[in-house]
């Protein structure tokens, strides 16, 4: 990312916990960007781009992938609105960890990737948002 690049954002800079921010992707950026147009508050990057510390292909190495949260939305009701947004390919949501995020990324596929992690920290990849709903304590419409 150059300086022009974090230009043509509203509500980002490359002061906050992007890892390296030059090596953020624009794409990237831009939807997180009108994401958070869209809804209308904060977003706290919590990671960026990394060079550990995560899955062996981690999207997060591309500068592809951000960890964090909106400041005040239930982080299901994110975890919704994320799976929305065309752009985002990857999404994962973490809401038994201490502070609970998003994972967020734009790997090439047409398919969304989406899972979750568990209190005991095992991802789950198959499963319904039926049970997403209840495990974040919604009673599910009959």
């Amino acid at each position: 990312m150059t300086k022009t690049d974090w230009e043509k954002l509203k509500h980002f800079s490359p002061k906050e916990a992007w890892g390296n921010p030059s090596k953020m992707s624009l794409e990237l950026l831009l939807a997180l960007d009108d994401f958070r147009d869209r809804m209308g508050e904060r977003f706290i990057v919590n990671c960026g781009y990394a060079t550990s510390g995560h899955s062996p292909d981690s999207f997060h190495y591309k500068g592809e992938a951000v960890d964090g949260l909106f400041e005040f939305t239930n982080i299901f009701e994110q975890f919704f609105e994320a799976l929305r947004e065309d752009s985002f390919k990857g999404i994962g949501i973490y809401p038994f960890s201490k502070r609970p995020f998003l994972h967020l990324d734009i790997r090439p596929t047409r398919v969304k990737l989406i899972w979750y992690r568990d209190r005991g920290g095992s991802y789950h990849y198959n499963f319904s948002l039926k049970q997403l709903y209840l495990l974040g304590g919604g009673a599910w419409p009959s």
